[in-house]
């Protein structure tokens, strides 16, 4: 158990690091750098919208 919980608190951590690296790179970036950033952004929530989806179809 104690196991899963170091993997959960690690993929928060690994999530709240990458989140703070984006946001400097938004503050310092380039145009072409913050575009790039927004379509990720875009890319991440429309995979995180197929993936609700996909749960919500599974359970019913």
């Amino acid at each position: 158990m104690l196991g899963i919980k170091v993997l959960d608190r690690s993929t928060e951590h690994l999530k709240n690091a990458k989140k703070t690296l984006e946001d400097e790179l938004k503050t310092i970036g380039d145009s072409e750098t913050r575009k790039l950033l927004r379509e990720q952004e875009k890319l991440e929530q429309e995979s995180d919208n197929l993936l609700e989806r996909q749960m919500r179809y599974r359970m019913s």
